[in-house]
C-alpha cells in the first residue's frame, strides 16, 4: 500500500473538481486529525498527516489497521456513536480514546458528520488530541481542593462587609460539596452575586502550546452566543491578554467608552458594559481567568478588584 494519500475521497459523486481540491487541501492540511471510517466493515479508508501525526503511524499502517484498533476497549461506545452520526447526520464526544502505537491512550475530542462513498454511508470524523486540556482541568481540580484553605487563610486578611465573607463561606461550602463542573461555578456565581451586580460569569483555560483561551464554563442570566462553552479566543489582541501577561485583574468601567478589542465589541453588542477579569494563578502557573461581566456601566470599581 502507497504512502501517497489516496483518491478514495474524490470518489464521493457529483463533487465538482474545484470542490474536490478544496476539500483536499483542508483534509491534508488541517490542524485537527481526521479520519474517513466505514463502521460497518471496521475499516480506515482514509487519513491525513495530522492523524498519523497524532498517533505515530506512517500512514500506509494506519490504513492497515481497523477501527477496533484504534478503539480497542471502547468499541461499543464507539458503534453506538457511530450509528448516531448514520441516523442523524453528524455528531459530537469527548468521551473515546485513540490508542497510539507506543500503546498510549490519547483523550481525544470527535465530530463527525456523514459521507457517501461508492453508494455507502460513511463516517468523516475530526479528531482533536485533548491531553493538554485534560491536563488543565486536572491542575484546575487541584486549584479547586485547595482553594477552600485559600479561602480560610484569606478571609482572616479581609475587611470587608460581612455580607463578602458569606460570599466567601458559600463559595468554600460548594467546594466541600464536591459538585460537578457546572453545579460548582453556577454555586461560585451565585456566591458572586451575593457582593457583585453579575449578569454574566464566566471560567477560562489558558493553553500556552497553542497560545489560545478556552472558554471553560458560563453562569448568569445573560449567557453568551459569541462565547459560549469551548469557544477559542487568542490570547494574543485578546481583552484578557493583560490579565495573562501581567498576572493582575483588568476592570473595565464602560465598554461603550473603553472598548480597545473586537472581542469587547461583541460582548457589547451582547448587552455587558463593565467587567472584572482575574488571573487564576495556582503554583506559579497561570491556569485562566475568572471573568464577570454586568450590562450596567460604572457597576464595578477598584475595590471590586
Amino acid at each position: 500500500m502507497s504512502d501517497t494519500p489516496s483518491d478514495g475521497l474524490r470518489a464521493v459523486p457529483g463533487r465538482a473538481e474545484d470542490a474536490e481540491g478544496r476539500f483536499r487541501t483542508i483534509f491534508e492540511h488541517s490542524n485537527d486529525a481526521i479520519f474517513l471510517l466505514d463502521p460497518g466493515t471496521d475499516a480506515i479508508l482514509d487519513v491525513n498527516p495530522r492523524a498519523c501525526r497524532m498517533l505515530g503511524y506512517s500512514r500506509a499502517e494506519l490504513l492497515a489497521l481497523r477501527i477496533s484498533d484504534v478503539h480497542p476497549a471502547e468499541m461499543r461506545e464507539f458503534v453506538a456513536f457511530a450509528r448516531t452520526v448514520l441516523d442523524t447526520g453528524s455528531g459530537w464526544t469527548n468521551e473515546l480514546g485513540c490508542l497510539t502505537r507506543s500503546g498510549s491512550t490519547l483523550p481525544a475530542e470527535i465530530s463527525a458528520s456523514v459521507i457517501e462513498m461508492e453508494g455507502r454511508a460513511c463516517v468523516i470524523a475530526m479528531v482533536r488530541d485533548i491531553s493538554e486540556r485534560k491536563q488543565a482541568e486536572a491542575e484546575l481540580q487541584r486549584y479547586r481542593e485547595n482553594l477552600e484553605r485559600l479561602v480560610e487563610e484569606r478571609t482572616a486578611e479581609l475587611h470587608r462587609s460581612e455580607q463578602r465573607q458569606r460570599a466567601l463561606v458559600a463559595i468554600g461550602n460548594a467546594i466541600v460539596a464536591n459538585l460537578d463542573r457546572h453545579a460548582l461555578f453556577e454555586a461560585i456565581a451565585h456566591a458572586l452575586r451575593e457582593v457583585l451586580a453579575v449578569d454574566r460569569a464566566s471560567l477560562t483555560l489558558y493553553d500556552p502550546a497553542r497560545d489560545v483561551v478556552t472558554v471553560y464554563a458560563l453562569a448568569g442570566p445573560s449567557m453568551s452566543q459569541a462565547f459560549p462553552i469551548g469557544a477559542e479566543l487568542p490570547r494574543v489582541g485578546s481583552h484578557l491578554q493583560t490579565v495573562l501577561d501581567e498576572r493582575r485583574a483588568v476592570l473595565c468601567h464602560d465598554l461603550e467608552a473603553e472598548r480597545r478589542t473586537a472581542f469587547e465589541d461583541e460582548l457589547l453588542r451582547e448587552g455587558l458594559r463593565a467587567y472584572i477579569a482575574a488571573p487564576l494563578v495556582t503554583k506559579g502557573k497561570i491556569l485562566g481567568t475568572l471573568n464577570v461581566a454586568s450590562e450596567v456601566p460604572g457597576r464595578y470599581s477598584e475595590d471590586d478588584d
